[in-house]
């Protein structure tokens, strides 16, 4: 059942290399903005809480849209979501192709978090993946996340699914300039607890200013000493051996870049092959740019009646040449390095996407 699932995946993804789908393979979608920590580099936290989308409109959301092969369910917190057994039994029950589950987490209900993933596993969608967040070594983690003993908790976390068969488990850093020098000794600082802990579990991005996520007080990363520590940290790291780590490794040359020009190094597939949902269910390309295109409530929760507008396909366009404010978050980042493999091999050379 895997390799049939992991084959229609395949050929879900691979359309993309010859333009706009018809509906979107992968979905990101935010199911809450409640948050228990106070981190630096996201003010979600912030955010009112009022309105969020119910269990059963998204239930029947799911119900609606069954052609989603690749979901991240995020917020917020998605732990603090009460119901948060039923979303994921009901995206299991509703989306078919469903290839890949993805949902991260702060760390800091182990138990919860534990419980819900060995639940979803036991669902049988080939691909689960928890991402536990994790900002530095112990002290420099609880300072950046607010609160004090989140660093031991998160490994407690990470040990209770990296025992649940059938799932996968990592760690999530993303990278300011408070933790930006101090990647080895946080890899250095988890291998110390966790037996066999290496940098390939360890997966880095980069703090993003977003409308979504609020606006915390970013300070901007310089792109030589970005360069120098991703390129000591690859290192580490060795040859890609599979398909996750090479779209990492992808996506890490192509920061400094990024960094440099504030633009998407290659075409971002937002509204191409993705989008992004909120909690309240308004639809827009993706976490960064602030154009709304509807809301699931207007839509009686069927996503073709925005997705087909002539609006969503022009701003589509208009995201592919570049046109919008520009990222460079795993979250757009994955989707359109697969879209861009193909392209005069670029990808071997080291020069993806450019000429595109």
């Amino acid at each position: 059942m895997k390799i049939t699932a992991l084959l229609r995946f395949a050929w879900r993804a691979g359309r993309t290399w010859f333009g706009r789908l018809p509906a979107p393979y992968k979905l990101t979608f935010s199911i809450t903005s409640r948050c228990n920590l106070r981190c630096a580099s996201c003010n979600i936290w912030n955010q009112k809480i009022d309105d969020e989308l119910s269990t059963e409109e998204i239930d029947k959301f799911f119900r609606c849209n069954p052609d989603i092969y690749w979901l991240d369910l995020t917020g917020g917190e998605v732990m603090l979501r009460p119901d948060l057994p039923d979303i994921l039994a009901s995206a299991a029950r509703h989306l078919p192709h469903l290839f890949q589950l993805h949902f991260p987490c702060n760390g800091t209900l182990p138990e919860r978090t534990g419980r819900i993933t060995e639940s979803v596993v036991a669902r049988g969608i080939p691909k689960v993946v928890v991402s536990v967040s994790m900002d530095g070594p112990p002290e420099l983690h609880d300072e950046l996340r607010g609160k004090h003993g989140t660093w031991d908790r998160a490994v407690e976390t990470y040990k209770r699914i990296k025992g649940i068969s059938g799932a996968e488990v990592y760690f999530g850093m993303t990278v300011t300039h408070k933790n930006l020098s101090r990647i080895v000794e946080t890899v250095d600082a988890l291998s110390e607890s966790i037996p066999k802990f290496g940098p390939r579990d360890l997966h880095l991005n980069i703090a993003h200013d977003t409308f979504y996520y609020g606006h915390p007080d970013i300070v901007a990363l310089d792109p030589q000493a970005v360069e120098q520590q991703l390129a000591r940290f690859s290192r580490w790291r060795g040859v890609p051996t599979n398909p996750v780590l090479l779209l990492e490794w992808l996506y890490q040359r192509r920061v400094p870049e990024y960094l440099r020009t504030g633009k998407s190094p290659i075409r971002c597939q937002a509204l191409s092959s993705s989008l992004f949902i909120t909690s309240r269910g308004d639809v827009y390309p993706c976490t960064s740019y602030e154009r709304k295109l509807g809301s699931l409530r207007e839509t009686d929760y069927e996503l073709s009646r925005i997705w087909d507008l002539e609006c969503s396909k022009e701003l589509a366009l208009e995201i592919r040449n570049g046109r919008c404010p520009g990222c460079w978050t795993p979250c757009e980042a994955y989707q359109s390095i697969i879209a861009a493999l193909p392209r005069k091999n670029a990808w071997i050379r080291g020069d993806l996407g450019k000429g595109m």
